[in-house]
């Protein structure tokens, strides 16, 4: 990662992270009024009934967040808020914000939109994504636990052999392609398979505690939904059920690789330790 900036606590940081209530994942234009008045325009992540998390072109004092002004549809809804967290992302810097004082009417716009969202969110991973045969309510389950992620054509998602301090979320591709392959040090990198719109990867990490076994690239402009640490253990304790097809969904790749692949891995050298 090209760009670094502290988190905005100390400690173990990435335990401020965890999203507080249902979350899914969404797209609204934002504009954030810190103390000094001055506007910071970004877009949302995802959006919940407690708070959200934006996406920014540049970092931010997180403490100096008093409001947000988000765009939904043709209103917009204002909230008081505070910032909570903030962290380095490919395409710029995630804050963490969480609402105060939402009054019954401002509730009750969330709720419509989040609902709506939701639906549709359903409906995909139902219908297109790697993940069906599902059913609904099990769709659901993930949805209310998505974020989006972004990623910029060429940028290298995560490297084979990194491990749980680099990108380790599960990601459903809702738009775009994604290149998987395993680097090889005598040879050109071997391809495992081209992610599509609805294919699920990534989560190696997470889920089994070693590096990645395989590169993933994005050969073009990627939108996603992520599922990330937090979000996975809330779905295995809540909903074992969608928890463990999620595993599925991200594990089934690899005894392919290991049947199909492995003699064109032992023929083209071993895989390189440093890509």
């Amino acid at each position: 990662m090209s760009r670094q900036a502290e988190p905005s606590r100390g400690g173990d940081a990435r335990r401020f992270e965890r999203r507080a209530g249902p979350r899914v994942a969404f797209t609204a234009r934002v504009n954030v009024v810190r103390e000094n008045e001055k506007l910071l325009m970004g877009a949302t992540l995802d959006l919940g009934l407690g708070g959200m998390c934006l996406l920014l072109s540049e970092p931010i004092e997180v403490k100096a967040i008093r409001r947000v002004e988000i765009s939904l549809g043709r209103s917009t809804l204002e909230v008081d808020a505070q910032g909570m967290w903030q962290r380095p992302d490919p395409t710029g810097f995630v804050v963490g914000v969480q609402f105060l004082r939402v009054g019954a009417a401002e509730s009750s716009t969330l709720w419509r939109s989040l609902q709506l969202r939701a639906l549709d969110l359903s409906r995909f991973i139902v219908e297109t994504s790697a993940l069906s045969p599902i059913d609904v309510d099990v769709a659901m389950d993930i949805t209310l636990r998505t974020r989006r992620r972004e990623f910029q054509p060429g940028h290298a998602i995560y490297r084979a052999g990194d491990g749980e301090s680099s990108e380790e979320s599960i990601l459903v591709l809702m738009s775009g392609s994604v290149l998987l392959e395993i680097p090889m040090r005598d040879a050109p990198p071997l391809e495992i398979e081209r992610v599509e719109v609805g294919g699920v990867f990534g989560g190696v990490p997470l889920l089994l505690g070693v590096p990645h076994v395989e590169s993933a690239t994005a050969i073009d402009a990627v939108q996603a939904l992520e599922i990330d640490r937090y979000s996975l253990w809330d779905l295995c304790a809540e909903k074992p059920l969608a928890g463990r097809t999620l595993e599925r969904a991200v594990l089934r790749r690899y005894p392919r690789v290991v049947t199909e692949l492995a003699p064109r891995i032992a023929s083209a050298g071993a895989p390189s330790e440093t890509a």
